[in-house]
């Protein structure tokens, strides 16, 4: 079993990137597809007074379509980062493709999802109950091994999405029996890769806030003057200019953030299944090596 190359991983998606921009490029553009379709939905069924039954049914409907869409892109985008790095010879449309491993993969990002809202829902009820009986200390050491549970349960099931590539099939003990050898660097990458991915988010969200004051007051004056109909509304407010930038800001970052992170979780797999081969760095770095010896 091949030892796990940490610089190799975090590279492999940068590398991508620099081979093919083409690729990349039409996958910011189902991302932001992705993000203004979702956006239609919640605007276009949010438009109803707000506290009344019709309200609260059209909320839950454009709740649940826009998950469902979104769940759906993610699929797509999620099969073909892993094609891209399992099966480079399928370079064809940006490696995307409809069939059955996307189906899974839909059924994948969806159960994880859903786990996670359940969890979290559950925490926050659990929180709730017992914020008068234990200490904050205590609620805060019970969130902790919660998420550091949570943390481990993931990593293990993490390369899930290679093996369905791969191999054309879910096997969730296939991932749990493989990410047991690199389980530490695995989740120390992973954790290092979210956080900078969060702080990423948050930043363009605060730049992207910070320019909403100069667009605020016109395009409000011009927003007054437009028909009020709840699908123009919702295309309006869509397509104001801080939206737009900040939709844009987000699909190049999970573009580029689905290309590094199919990566490195490629990486991984190949290294744990003796596939991987070095890349021209590590092979140098052998060479050197075998001579010196």
């Amino acid at each position: 079993m091949a030892a796990f190359p940490i610089r190799q991983a975090v590279l492999e998606g940068f590398g991508l990137v620099r081979r093919q921009p083409g690729t990349i490029a039409i996958w910011f553009a189902l991302g932001l597809a992705k993000l203004l379709i979702a956006g239609a939905i919640l605007r276009w069924t949010t438009q109803s007074e707000y506290g009344s039954v019709a309200a609260l049914l059209s909320m839950a409907f454009g709740a649940g379509l826009a998950i469902l869409t979104t769940t759906a892109f993610d699929a797509v985008l999620w099969a073909a980062a892993f094609r891209a790095f399992l099966r480079p010879g399928e370079g064809r449309f940006a490696y995307l493709r409809l069939g059955n491993v996307e189906l899974c993969m839909m059924g994948l990002v969806f159960s994880w999802a859903l786990v996670v809202g359940l969890f979290g829902q559950a925490l926050a009820i659990a929180a709730t109950e017992v914020r008068l009986q234990i200490s904050p200390f205590q609620i805060l050491v019970g969130a902790g091994v919660g998420s550091l549970l949570g943390t481990m349960t993931f990593v293990r099931f993490v390369l899930t999405p290679a093996v369905l590539v791969d191999c054309n099939r879910v096997s969730l003990s296939k991932s749990w029996r493989l990410t047991g050898s690199v389980f530490l660097p695995l989740t120390g990458i992973l954790a290092a890769t979210q956080i900078l991915r969060m702080a990423a988010h948050w930043l363009g969200r605060w730049l992207i806030a910070a320019l909403n004051g100069p667009f605020e007051h016109s395009g409000s004056a011009w927003l007054n003057t437009q028909p009020h109909g709840a699908l123009t509304s919702s295309l309006l407010q869509m397509t104001s200019a801080p939206q737009v930038v900040l939709d844009i800001y987000l699909a190049a970052l999970g573009a580029l953030g689905v290309a590094v992170a199919a990566g490195i979780l490629t990486t991984a797999y190949q290294a744990v299944t003796g596939s991987l081969e070095p890349t021209g760095y590590d092979q140098t770095a052998k060479s050197a090596s075998d001579i010196a010896g």
